[in-house]
């Protein structure tokens, strides 16, 4: 989807009708593309995050931590040759965006987050990434609630990591309207994965309702919508899945048109 200087929508599909989009040069309008992962799907109903299990939203804004846990940080500190420092973006108590840098093992944000949607090494010593798992937590050490996950390939023991979240999760920021465009999943194995599209309007805060599914994923799937899905301001959406196997790696991504709602 984009539009001309005007606002007026041009098309829906098309890699280059969307450049102008891409950077930022139509007003009103941005772009946001999710994606997540989860190793170990199994039988119970998780969250594609790489963290893993069902993912827990703050009720209530709080400072948040960047750390590995306490019993090994790898190399990444303030001075280490893994991650240094680390950006986090989310909203605020008001759902409007914030981002701010932090030391890896440091102080907390001085900003207050209600939402996490993505975090990434911003600086980072001779390895040029994190060497552990890095948390994005509500405690110190990765205790507390756990919004985030730099997480690593885990193989062997160079544990490198990958420098992003993959979190198959966000939420509208405030005065904006979502338009689903498309959303993928793929998954690992011989066992099929059933995977549901979540959608937590913030008129209704307390209920996430399915607004679309795939049944029986073994490879990879795609869904464009020629008619994109609306999502209210405010709202959170979520990939969630299961499988009747064990240890089944899942993926997911989601592209969303932002569009400035009327002042």
């Amino acid at each position: 989807m984009t539009a001309d200087k005007d606002g007026n929508i041009i098309n829906t599909s098309g890699v280059a009708s969307n450049i102008a989009l891409a950077a930022g040069e139509v007003s009103g309008y941005s772009y946001v593309e999710k994606f997540g992962s989860n190793l170990t799907v199994g039988a119970n109903l998780e969250t594609v995050w790489s963290y893993g299990g069902k993912y827990t939203y703050l009720t209530t804004a709080a400072v948040v931590y960047c750390d590995t846990t306490v019993a090994d940080d790898g190399e990444d500190n303030a001075t280490g040759d893994g991650a240094r420092t680390v950006t986090i973006q989310g909203l605020d108590a008001l759902y409007n965006p914030i981002e701010e840098t932090v030391t890896v093992g440091g102080a907390p944000t001085t900003a207050e987050f209600l939402r996490v949607n993505r975090a990434y090494v911003a600086t980072a010593g001779d390895i040029t990434t994190n060497t552990k798992s890095v948390l994005i937590s509500t405690g110190a050490n990765g205790t507390g609630t756990v919004l985030a996950d730099i997480a690593t390939h885990g193989g062997g023991s160079n544990e490198e990591g990958f420098g992003q979240t993959f979190l198959g999760l966000y939420t509208i920021p405030a005065g904006k309207t979502g338009y689903l465009t498309q959303w993928t999943m793929g998954s690992s194995g011989t066992s099929n994965v059933n995977a549901y599209y979540r959608y937590r309007p913030f008129t209704n805060g307390n209920v996430f309702r399915t607004i679309d599914n795939m049944y029986f994923v073994n490879g990879f799937f795609v869904k464009d919508y020629s008619v994109p899905i609306k999502l209210l301001e405010k709202s959170d959406v979520e990939v969630q899945v299961f499988n009747s196997a064990t240890g089944v790696a899942v993926s997911t991504s989601f592209n969303i048109v932002l569009v400035d709602n009327p002042v």
